[in-house]
Parts: C-alpha cells; sequence; structure tokens
C-alpha cells in the first residue's frame, strides 16, 4: 500500500462510523415517531443517502428495529475494542450496568430465532413455541434475553442460566422489576448459576441457545454432551456463532470479535464430534449472527430426524 494511501483510507473508515452513527439517530427517530431538528435530520438523511442509497426506503417496524440493533450492537463492539484494547477486561464483568449493556444488546437473538422458526418450516423448531415448552438461555448474563424471550413467546418457561454471582443478582432483579410491570411472566422466567459444563439436567429443555462466541472451547467441548442429555427427544439446540461479515473483510472481523468475546472458534469441529445430536444446519440468524442448529431426535424416528 502507497505510503500516503494509509491515511486517506483510515479517514474513510472513520467517515464510515460516522455514517453508522447517522444510521442509528434515524432509525431511532423513526422508532420514537419523533421529528427532530429539521436541518440536522435532512443532513443526516442526505448522508444516508450517500453511504447506502436505499435504505431510508425502509419503513417498516421490523425493519426498522433490525437496523437500530445492528448499528447499536457494532458501534457497542468498536467502543469496547478501544476501551480494553489489551482483551484482559472482556472477561471480568464485575460491573453491573456493563452486564445489562450487554443484555440490551442481545435481546434481538430470541426475535432472530422467531423469525427463523417462522421462514424455515422444520417442525421441531417451530413446534416448540406452539406448546407448553421449556427454554434454556446459557451465559444470559443480567437474564434480559430470557425475560425478551418469555415475553415473545407467552406458552414458554425460560431459565437464564450463568456461572457469574453478579449477573445473576442482577438477572433476578431485573426478573423481579419486569414481573411487577408484566404479571403474565410471573413464574416463568428464573434464574441460575451454573456451569453450563456440569450440568446434570436430564431431558428437561425443549430448546436451548448456546453462544459459542462467548464462551471458551473447553466449556463448549464440556456444555455439548451436558446439553445433549438436558434436551427432551426432539429438542432443539442452537449454537450462535459471528458469521462472516460481508467483504473480503468479513472473516477477520468475526474473529476478533469472538476472541474478544473469549469465544471458540472451533466450534464447528466439537459440533461434528458431538453424536448424541444431529447436525441439521448452519443458518443466518440476523445480520453477523450465524447458528449451528443442532437436533436431539426422537429414540424411535432417528433416521427421519431430517425431514
Amino acid at each position: 500500500m502507497p505510503r500516503q494511501a494509509l491515511p486517506r483510507k483510515v479517514l474513510e473508515l472513520a467517515g464510515h462510523t460516522i455514517a453508522m452513527g447517522a444510521i442509528g439517530a434515524e432509525f431511532q427517530l423513526r422508532a420514537s415517531g419523533t421529528n427532530g431538528d429539521p436541518n440536522f435530520r435532512t443532513a443526516v438523511q442526505n448522508l444516508i443517502r450517500h453511504v447506502v442509497p436505499d435504505l431510508l426506503d425502509r419503513r417498516e417496524d421490523d425493519d426498522i428495529s433490525r437496523i437500530l440493533r445492528l448499528v447499536t450492537y457494532s458501534l457497542y463492539q468498536a467502543r469496547a475494542l478501544l476501551e480494553a484494547p489489551d482483551n484482559r477486561a472482556a472477561a471480568a464483568y464485575s460491573d453491573l450496568d456493563l452486564l445489562d449493556q450487554i443484555g440490551e444488546a442481545s435481546r434481538f437473538v430470541p426475535h432472530a430465532i422467531n423469525l427463523l422458526s417462522e421462514n424455515w418450516n422444520w417442525r421441531p423448531l417451530r413446534s416448540v413455541f406452539q406448546r407448553n415448552s421449556e427454554i434454556l438461555f446459557v451465559g444470559a448474563g443480567t437474564g434480559l434475553i430470557a425475560i425478551e424471550a418469555a415475553t415473545l413467546w407467552p406458552k414458554t418457561r425460560v431459565v437464564s442460566l450463568d456461572m457469574n454471582a453478579n449477573a445473576i443478582e442482577r438477572a433476578e432483579q431485573n426478573i423481579a422489576r419486569k414481573v411487577l410491570a408484566d404479571s403474565r411472566l410471573a413464574g416463568r422466567v428464573t434464574a441460575r448459576r451454573a456451569k453450563v459444563e456440569e450440568m446434570n439436567d436430564k431431558d428437561q429443555f425443549d430448546l436451548v441457545w448456546l453462544p459459542s462466541m462467548f464462551l471458551p472451547c473447553d466449556v463448549c467441548e464440556g456444555a455439548l454432551s451436558r446439553l445433549a442429555h438436558a434436551l427432551k427427544s426432539d429438542g432443539v439446540l442452537l449454537i450462535g456463532m459471528f458469521g462472516p461479515f460481508p467483504g473480503r473483510h468479513g472473516r477477520a472481523i468475526a474473529d476478533v470479535l469472538t476472541l474478544r468475546g473469549k469465544g471458540c472458534r472451533q466450534i464447528m469441529r466439537l459440533v461434528t464430534e458431538q453424536k448424541a445430536l444431529n447436525n441439521i444446519k448452519t443458518v443466518e440468524l440476523e445480520a453477523i449472527l450465524h447458528a449451528a442448529v443442532l437436533h436431539k431426535p426422537i429414540a424411535s424416528s432417528v433416521g427421519s430426524a431430517r425431514k
């Protein structure tokens, strides 16, 4: 690369960061139904048209929410890299406010799973949300992801699992506060402190979410066999991972995010070694988030598990 090209490229990337903030500002205004300063908003919209010409045509509530979630999460990750450049603080989650920020960023996951179940005509996953199911979210932090899931799926009972005592304490507070605001959640969301690789549950859950991008490989390896036992027959295990971003640097970006979260980049190798579950497919949940879908077939119909 020519010597003078580096600063120009950095400036271009810096401009893209500002543009992401502008996209977030515009779609926050849309979500809230407010107009803001007209001159400023015109300038923001003009910037967006230069960067993503057709983005302003997205006016459906679902599109607005998805764009906001992606922008918020991307800028959160960028800020986290700046605040902890050596990554030593990435796993030291003692700050309860930080834990809640991470929880807020993960609330889109149940919605992405719900969209997958609606668009993919696969009975084991679709039926989870049509009956009184038990769902487990591993590494659920302060419980916001579990609360969101219980709100979205009114027939389910949801367990928020984490080994962090601070996270469980805040999760219990968040659940209690949410139940006061919505009595329909009473008794349906619980926080549990445990290491997933030491779980002894058997035939308990219809659906489990395992975020491999935030769990070390040794934890994931131990968790897979434990979760295979914890799933009911016909249960589904979704293993979250960062998928490649668009563009030639996409895989490198996913690797940085996974390592920043102390996650497992070798999760698919571990999945192929897990014999108790069928590896059905890998799907895109939302933008950068992918999931490997594993299935615990009914004993009498192992041969038809992929139907």
